[in-house]
């Protein structure tokens, strides 16, 4: 009985720190190759968004107010001249970041595909 309780307890405190970060969000980042932009909905763990030329799918996970995440970014439209932040193509990043106030996100995101390339990013919620 007492495992069940803790359990239920955990995932109560779980979906309340969910609950500080769910929205939508505009989300900008840099890399030393470049600048861009896009949206992101977060919503009970799960990460969707993208821009004009890839798709954001992933998950994340709330500690506080720090958080953690795992991004698959795929390329849905090839373009001329349109290259990632990253220089490649798609890849999985590794994000890790805190809230800045009630509507802002900031941190930083690396890929294994990237090793040597830092993203950083801001995200501001447009939405809840």
């Amino acid at each position: 009985m007492r495992q069940t309780s803790v359990t239920l307890f955990l995932l109560r405190l779980n979906a309340k720190e969910f609950a500080m970060f769910e929205g939508f969000y505009t989300v900008m980042f840099r890399t030393p190759t470049g600048i861009g932009g896009g949206t992101a909905t977060l919503r009970e763990g799960r990460i969707s968004g993208g821009d004009s030329t890839h798709l954001y799918l992933g998950n994340y996970t709330v500690l506080e107010e720090a958080f953690s995440a795992s991004i698959a970014v795929t390329t849905h439209l090839h373009l001329p001249h349109a290259i990632s932040v990253f220089g490649k193509g798609n890849l999985t990043l590794d994000a890790q970041g805190k809230s800045r106030g009630a509507d802002m996100l900031v941190g930083t995101a690396v890929s294994p595909k990237a090793p040597d390339v830092t993203m950083h990013f801001i995200m501001k919620r447009i939405s809840a």
